[in-house]
């Protein structure tokens, strides 16, 4: 489609991020990730606990989000697997090996990874919502708690009867904090089993980026624009190409966001609680909850090296455009 300048440098550095990718990911989704059962332990003794709280647990919406996620990628890499094919036999070009090596096996673990991944971040996102509304429910005086009515005549003894509700109340946000610590577990278990797979897929991710951004580049900058149709062909390949890997790069954000926002929402919560017209019991359940988060914020990283937060789209974009300048520039070098 287009002689690049780096002749067979840019093929073989695929190849060998692909052959390494594949590797990790066949050996970690079967032993690593399918084979560790200690995340969804910790999860389905908060389930039980948020049960024990009023909060039925919707397991379809799971189910529902689950395949939601792996549908809409298994569509995405479909269109794309489409679009390439039918560009390439436009071109009337073979579709050579290594391409297919790379979609069908690297490309489709990392959306395996990326969908597990996901999975689990929407489910603790779920987690977090009914704990909040917990919470919430606290806030606003519409928990079970303060619907105690006393059939006949009030009782003769209101501060007893302020004390059972504040200590019900209590108990309520102790429970709480208890569910919130096992959430803590889950983001800790998560980062320790996705950590290093993430960091590899993303690492991969962004290679592609800046090796196809680099062909456009170049390619535009030698005129292929001039025979407009292989141009327009060009372009719609190294668009999927780099699309790929930057849609890989976002989901992973995306969620990790997701989950720090929901998370977010307790410290909000647990103010207003503070700040109201509760009793010092109650607040200082909630100022003791308070502390316990302040020390316990969900933060995904790959392998500790760098955080899944919006920031990380800066990052990565000073990154790709770094590199870029510098393969420009050996380019550049080697007219000359």
């Amino acid at each position: 489609m287009f002689d690049t300048k780096m002749q067979r440098y840019g093929d073989d550095s695929e190849k060998i991020t692909s052959l390494v990718y594949v590797v990790l990911a066949m050996w970690k989704l079967p032993f690593g990730l399918f084979g560790n059962s200690s995340i969804v332990k910790i999860i389905m003794d908060a389930d039980k606990a948020l049960e024990n709280l009023g909060e039925k647990v919707d397991y379809n919406r799971d189910a529902l989000s689950a395949s939601s996620i792996f549908v809409g990628l298994v569509i995405v890499q479909l269109l794309r697997l489409f679009s390439i094919w039918l560009i390439l036999k436009n071109l009337n070009i073979n579709i050579p090996a290594a391409r297919v090596y790379q979609a069908v096996f690297s490309d489709t673990l990392a959306l395996i990874v990326t969908s597990f991944y996901c999975y689990f971040l929407s489910v603790l996102r779920n987690r977090y919502r009914y704990a909040n509304k917990v919470l919430a429910e606290i806030n606003s005086q519409k928990a079970w708690e303060y619907k105690i009515f006393v059939r006949g005549r009030m009782p003769t003894n209101m501060h007893k009867a302020e004390n059972l509700q504040d200590r019900l109340i209590s108990e309520k946000i102790k429970s709480c904090a208890k569910i919130y610590g096992m959430f803590y577990k889950v983001v800790v278990g998560v980062n320790d089993v996705f950590g290093f797979i993430l960091l590899m897929t993303t690492l991969v991710s962004l290679i592609y980026v800046i090796l196809y951004l680099f062909y456009f580049l170049e390619a535009t900058s030698a005129g292929l624009f001039h025979d407009l149709p292989k141009y327009i062909d060009f372009c719609i390949y190294v668009f999927w190409q780099a699309a790929y890997g930057i849609a890989i790069v976002f989901l992973i954000v995306l969620f990790c966001e997701g989950v720090m926002r929901e998370a977010r929402q307790t410290s909000y919560i647990l103010h207003e609680i503070m700040s109201s017209d509760f009793s010092p019991t109650v607040t200082s359940e909630a100022m003791q909850l308070s502390l316990q988060l302040l020390h316990q914020r969900p933060t995904f990283t790959a392998h500790g090296l760098y955080k899944f937060n919006y920031a990380l789209f800066e990052q990565a974009a000073r990154s790709v455009s770094t590199y870029l300048v510098i393969l420009l520039q050996f380019v550049t070098d080697a007219n000359m």
